[in-house]
C-alpha cells in the first residue's frame, strides 16, 4: 500500500529549508510574519516547552540532537517560561 504523496514520508528525515518553508508558511497561515522565524525558532520553542513540562537536560540534549547539557540549556527561554506558568495560573 502506498502513502499519500502530498504527506511527508516519516521514514525520512525533512531537509532544512524544507522544513523552514514549511515552519515559515505555517506561521503565516495562523497570521506571524514566518520570515522571522527559522530552524532555531523551533529548537528554542521545543527545549523551553520540555523544560516547562519537567524533562531533564539530558533528555531535552538528545531531543535536540545537542552534543552537549550546556548547548542545550542555552535554547532554554526561562523568561518564556515564566510568562507561560503565569498565563496557565490565570486561566
Amino acid at each position: 500500500m502506498s502513502g499519500n504523496p502530498d504527506l511527508p514520508n516519516p521514514k525520512k528525515s525533512l531537509g532544512y529549508e524544507a522544513s523552514v518553508a514549511n515552519l515559515r508558511e505555517v506561521l503565516d497561515c495562523l497570521g506571524y510574519e514566518g520570515s522571522k522565524f527559522g530552524e532555531h525558532s523551533m529548537k528554542r520553542g521545543m527545549a523551553t516547552y520540555c523544560s516547562s513540562v519537567g524533562k531533564s537536560d539530558s533528555e531535552i540534549q538528545v531531543a535536540g540532537d545537542w552534543k552537549s547539557i550546556k548547548t542545550a540549556r542555552k535554547y532554554i527561554d526561562k523568561k518564556a517560561m515564566t510568562t507561560q506558568k503565569f498565563i496557565s495560573s490565570v486561566f
